[in-house]
Order: C-alpha cells, then sequence, then structure tokens
C-alpha cells in the first residue's frame, strides 16, 4: 500500500500551487548573481502575500522542499496533499481521557491547571528542594 498521500486538485489547492510557485520563481534563475543558498535564505526572510490575503513567511527548509518538488515535478507537485490520516479519528477516545484527568488528579490535587501542566510537561531539571530545608541543624 502506498503511505504517499495524493495530491488535491481542487481551486483552493490549484492557487495554493501557484502562490509557492510565485514564491519559488526567483529561485530559479541560474544567471542569478548570488548562490542558490543565498537567495532561499533572502525568500525564507521576506513576507509573502498568500491568496488569503495574510502575510506569511516561509523557513528555508519549506522552500528547499518546495523546490525539490518543483524540479521533479513541476507545478502539479507543488499542488498541497491530502493528509495521511484523513478519515481517521484523531481525537482520544472519551476513556483515555477519563484516565488521564484522573492522573492528573492523583498526581497533583491541589495545584491549578497550569502548575499541573508544568509537572507533566516541563519537568524541573533541579529537584525541588526536601520540606525541611529551612530547619536549624
Amino acid at each position: 500500500m502506498n503511505d504517499t498521500p495524493q495530491k488535491r486538485d481542487d481551486e483552493k489547492a490549484r492557487a495554493e500551487a501557484l502562490f509557492r510557485y510565485r514564491v519559488l520563481v526567483p529561485l530559479l534563475d541560474e544567471h542569478a548573481g548570488l548562490s542558490l543558498r543565498q537567495r532561499v535564505a533572502q525568500r525564507a526572510a521576506q513576507l509573502h502575500t498568500h491568496p488569503c490575503g495574510e502575510q506569511q513567511s516561509f523557513a528555508q527548509r519549506t522552500l528547499w522542499t518546495w523546490l525539490s518538488r518543483f524540479r521533479q515535478g513541476g507545478l502539479d507537485a507543488l499542488h498541497p496533499r491530502h493528509r495521511k490520516d484523513k478519515g481517521m479519528l484523531r481525537a482520544l477516545p472519551k476513556e483515555a481521557m477519563e484516565r488521564a484527568e484522573l492522573l492528573r488528579r492523583e498526581s497533583c490535587p491541589r495545584a491549578g491547571p497550569a502548575r499541573c501542566w508544568t509537572f507533566w510537561y516541563r519537568p524541573p531539571k533541579i529537584p525541588p528542594p526536601s520540606r525541611n530545608w529551612h530547619s536549624n541543624s
């Protein structure tokens, strides 16, 4: 079975492919004074007006990916692709959410959500002091 997502082929997808091409056009000039690496860095530093009207910038890695796709498959390769997980459940089952809530309450019952977030996702780099750290020993 092929895991590569298929390209979308609707009006929005075509507009997106043309937008990506417009971003790439200055990179396709082989006779430019700067190296391709320098031109990619310049394009990544610029803002580009998306068809929906918002200003966007792109990482150099994204531009390199688009350039590679364009060289291999032309404008069709710049079409956005369908998600690999399209049609699949992306949320956790209710039982898993209930179990996570129970574990959260057990591990930090008196703490608010921000404290629990810190507990679960940003463990301290230095162990906390013992409870009797201020004792006069």
